[in-house]
C-alpha cells in the first residue's frame, strides 16, 4: 500500500494584502520634510466620515531604475492613519466592569 503525501499548508499571512516586491536595483535613501500635512475625508453610505492620512517613514530612490519619463523610481515605506466619526446608532454600548 502506498502512502500518500500530505499536502504542505501554506502559513497564514499576516496581513490581508503583501504588496509585490519589485527589484529597483541599488538605492539611495533620501530625507524627505512634510510640505503639506494633508487627509483625504469620505463620506459613507452609512453616515460615517472616514478621514485617512499617508504617514511616510522612509524613502529611497533607485540608482538602476528609471520610468517611463526618464524619472528615478523611488520606493517608499508608509502607513495610514485612519480616523472615523461614527453615528451613535452604528455603536455598540460597552460592558463596565
Amino acid at each position: 500500500m502506498a502512502k500518500r503525501k500530505r499536502a504542505k499548508r501554506k502559513s497564514a499571512s499576516p496581513s490581508l494584502f503583501t504588496p509585490p516586491v519589485i527589484d529597483v536595483g541599488r538605492t539611495i535613501s533620501v530625507s524627505a520634510t512634510t510640505v503639506r500635512d494633508a487627509e483625504s475625508a469620505f463620506s459613507l453610505s452609512d453616515g460615517t466620515k472616514l478621514y485617512a492620512k499617508v504617514v511616510i517613514s522612509a524613502v529611497e530612490r533607485s540608482k538602476e531604475k528609471f520610468n517611463a519619463s526618464g524619472e528615478p523610481v523611488y520606493q517608499i515605506q508608509a502607513g495610514i492613519l485612519l480616523r472615523t466619526e461614527v453615528h451613535k446608532s452604528l455603536k455598540r454600548k460597552l460592558k463596565t466592569p
